[in-house]
């Protein structure tokens, strides 16, 4: 059954899952299709994508959808990178789709050593659309921090495959919300006294 959200624009934070939690999303040379199908579906979708984190078994990005809205931005990214990620394991496609100067590498001796399985993403995904400026500040730490918070690594800037490596591919300085706070701010500190 497909799943229904009330908003379709706007700016979200989605959480998607792999199917049945395995950890293959951090395989060598997944990421980079990972991003790459983001990047893609951003272009396609005429979207505006402001932060993001590759987790072993699940994803955030924050982004704001485009014109075909939140349902359609997510499945072509799921669709797109499913299919582009079984013609890598197949052998029939190269997973240097973001350029190896972009990557910071990390020591991942630590980790798990994923499936070695793909039965690709869960149906379905979290959203929650993100309406105060500084709700938006909040999420964007809250993902780009979140392998340290899960015990990957010790600091965010250990984990390779979030959008604090990759902030020129980011649209951050673009988010509505951030203007927002940013016209408040200026304001605020426009102090007037009327007599």
């Amino acid at each position: 059954m497909p799943q229904w959200h009330l908003h379709q624009h706007g700016t979200f934070h989605v959480t998607t899952n792999t199917k049945d939690k395995e950890p293959w999303c951090i395989v060598p040379g997944i990421p980079q299709i990972i991003i790459g199908n983001l990047l893609l579906t951003r272009h396609l979708q005429q979207a505006k994508v402001h932060a993001f984190c590759i987790l072993p078994d699940h994803m955030h990005i924050i982004f704001e959808p485009g014109k075909r809205g939140l349902s359609a931005f997510v499945k072509s990214f799921k669709e797109n990178s499913s299919r582009q990620i079984r013609r890598y394991r197949n052998g029939d496609l190269n997973a240097s789709l973001v350029s190896a100067d972009a990557v910071v590498c990390a020591d991942m001796s630590g980790l798990p050593t994923p499936a070695s399985t793909f039965h690709g993403w869960q149906h379905g995904f979290h959203a929650q659309r993100i309406v105060q400026p500084g709700h938006y500040e909040q999420t964007i730490q809250y993902v780009e921090r979140n392998a340290s918070h899960h015990g990957l690594v010790r600091t965010a800037k250990e984990w390779p495959w979030t959008s604090l490596h990759f902030g020129h591919l980011m649209d951050s300085g673009a988010c509505p919300l951030r203007a927002v706070r940013n016209i408040f701010s200026s304001l605020s500190q426009k102090v007037v006294t009327i007599r």
